[in-house]
């Protein structure tokens, strides 16, 4: 209904940092988030919505990157869905515990604690990286130092990507955001 929409919407809203350009890089606001707000948080949309999308550049014998997981039961999803090789990322080591024990049937699944902006993987580790709002929150804004920030995260997913390799990117896309993705 509209108004538990509207609920919904307002419940998400005070989530968000009071100056998103300050707080929404730091890794001190998603320690913040996920305490919380410790049950599955969806940015942009379930596994179910994207899936059609999805779909269309995963195969199920694909090495798999996500990059920013939080929190999100989407690798867990993918991976009902017949996609094994799902590695996680994210840099708050109290929800990377969480989703190891919230997913330990799934054995394939890996959850790691790692920066985006240094991986420990070798080159051309993964065939497909997804990235569901991690870019947006890293590049909050159009500062020179938030975008060297951005250009070193797109850089290693760059670096770690197999040749052919795909990134898949969900973004608000934001006119400084569709700049630093192409240039």
């Amino acid at each position: 209904s509209e108004r538990s929409l509207t609920a919904s919407a307002m419940a998400a809203l005070s989530l968000l940092p009071s100056d998103p350009s300050a707080e929404f890089h730091t890794s001190n606001y998603w320690k913040r988030f996920f305490q919380e707000r410790p049950d599955a948080f969806e940015w942009y949309g379930s596994f179910k919505q994207l899936r059609r999308n999805i779909e269309q550049y995963v195969q199920p014998t694909d090495r798999v990157l996500v990059v920013g997981a939080g929190n999100s039961d989407f690798s867990s999803d993918l991976y009902d869905t017949g996609v094994r090789k799902v590695t996680n990322i994210d840099y708050v080591e109290s929800v990377v515990e969480a989703m190891r024990e919230r997913n330990m049937g799934r054995q394939e699944v890996k959850w790691e604690v790692m920066d985006m902006r240094t991986l420990s993987y070798e080159d051309g580790a993964f065939d497909v990286v997804i990235d569901k709002g991690a870019l947006d929150a890293l590049m909050s804004s159009d500062e020179p130092a938030i975008q060297a920030d951005a250009r070193q995260m797109l850089s290693e997913i760059m670096r770690v990507l197999s040749p052919g390799g795909r990134y898949l990117c969900v973004t608000l896309a934001q006119p400084f955001i569709c700049r630093a993705l192409v240039t």
